[in-house]
């Protein structure tokens, strides 16, 4: 029995998948598990000749409706999770962008409030998703909407960096923003090494540049006369060459599977 669905069967399933991955407030991995019994029963269907919709008896929707219906919901902590993630990264960004200019002191108040607005943008994201799960759209399509909603996004820190006035203004002494700076980076050069093995060269730039980020202020703040372009230079193709190096000689049972 082949494992590749008929054009019409994928369909059938894609939208079916559409939307119950869409359905945000349901535990991701019995989703998972029961859009992959779904598969593997529209292919047993498939063996014996049966389209999807003879097989169901019915449009996806109602299909789709049916499952994300009886679907465990998402645990209290997992909504502190994702709210704490999706509000922690805005913030951290808005407040870091003010260290990494040298501002002293740095607007606690505006960062919240950003951070706010951005957490409420992903809501009202995930509520379109939602709304949208069923209409027809390319997948080029939903990748264009992807990117430029998160261009979008990440524009939305300058520009409420511009815009909004500068509240709860707090001063960090130098030591503290040396101290986080040197956590971060090292916490996030752990964690690229330990994923190192289930991601490209690619992946692995992009997590330099996270970490080149987070670095960038320690020059500065240090009163070193170093920085610039080739100090940013050098601490991304170091950042490279140290996730691979501690991702190859980190043991395999350690690493991301």
């Amino acid at each position: 029995m082949t494992d590749k669905l008929w054009t019409e069967n994928q369909q059938y399933y894609d939208r079916i998948e559409a939307y119950v991955t869409a359905a945000f407030y349901v535990d991701p991995a019995a989703a998972q598990d029961t859009l992959a019994e779904i598969h593997a029963d529209l292919l047993q269907a498939q063996a014996s000749g049966q389209s999807a919709a003879a097989y169901f008896g019915q449009a996806p929707q109602p299909i789709a409706a049916g499952i994300v219906a009886n679907l465990p919901r998402r645990r209290g902590s997992d909504w502190l999770m994702m709210g704490a993630f999706f509000w922690g990264v805005p913030f951290f960004i808005f407040l870091w962008r003010q260290v990494m200019n040298g501002r002293h002191p740095v607007a606690l108040g505006t960062a919240a409030v950003m951070a706010t607005l951005m957490l409420a943008g992903v809501v009202g994201l995930a509520l379109w998703r939602r709304h949208r799960a069923f209409a027809h759209q390319s997948k080029l399509e939903v990748k264009f909407l992807g990117g430029t909603t998160l261009i979008a996004w990440l524009l939305m820190v300058p520009v409420g960096e511009t815009l909004l006035p500068k509240m709860g203004l707090v001063a960090v002494p130098p030591v503290v923003i040396v101290a986080v700076s040197l956590g971060l980076w090292a916490l996030g050069l752990a964690g690229a090494a330990w994923l190192d093995s289930v991601h490209s060269w690619f992946l692995r730039a992009f997590e330099a540049l996270l970490l080149l980020y987070i670095a960038w202020p320690l020059p500065a703040w240090l009163g070193w006369s170093v920085g610039g372009l080739w100090f940013g230079a050098a601490v991304l193709v170091g950042n490279v060459l140290l996730i691979w190096v501690l991702g190859a000689l980190l043991p395999a049972k350690h690493q991301a599977q």
